[in-house]
């Protein structure tokens, strides 16, 4: 139905955007791990650079790829964010815990 190469570029697109929110998340994830609970198994080496590097490499690979498979990538993320806001926001717990949150 489609051309093979076509799809691999597809599959890598969706895996390098996705490794790319992964890199970015680290900033946060060490923030709030390593702030509650001593974790002497969350080491992430060169911590505050590697993750930026990591970023930007990953980006570039990703630029690489063919035209329509960033577009058709750029469509599913902006499906998966419209998804998520209508779905996931309003079944997520946080959600569900501020609902029934009774101040002191």
């Amino acid at each position: 139905m489609f051309p093979f190469k076509f799809l691999a570029q597809l599959i890598s697109a969706g895996t390098l955007v996705a490794f790319m929110f992964i890199s970015l998340a680290m900033y946060r994830l060490r923030k709030r791990e390593g702030k509650d609970l001593p974790l002497p198994e969350f080491k992430l080496p060169l911590y505050p650079i590697l993750p930026a590097i990591t970023f930007v490499l990953v980006l570039i690979v990703f630029w690489g790829l063919g035209y329509e498979a960033k577009l058709y990538t750029l469509i599913w993320f902006i499906i998966g964010i419209f998804i998520y806001l209508i779905y996931g926001v309003s079944y997520s717990k946080k959600n569900e815990e501020e609902e029934y949150h009774i101040p002191k």
